[in-house]
């Protein structure tokens, strides 16, 4: 996947799956204001599953919310 900060990739240093939650570290911390969005391809193993258990599809430049104050 890739991860954009105002425009510029941010690098991802680790993907976490929890459940339904995934979290993803990135070298370059966010700050308020940041506008954040990512791409997503679906790997050949390990893909992210909705709760119903799909695999969820690939995606481009989805909006993520910046909750930083």
């Amino acid at each position: 996947g890739v991860l954009r900060t105002d425009g510029r990739e941010n690098l991802i240093t680790a993907i976490e799956i929890a459940g339904t939650k995934v979290t993803i570290t990135v070298s370059e911390p966010f700050v308020n204001g940041n506008v954040i969005d990512v791409d997503y391809t679906v790997p050949a193993t390990n893909a992210v599953r909705d709760p119903a258990g799909n695999q969820v599809a690939s995606f481009v430049s989805a909006a993520v919310t910046n909750n930083v104050v």
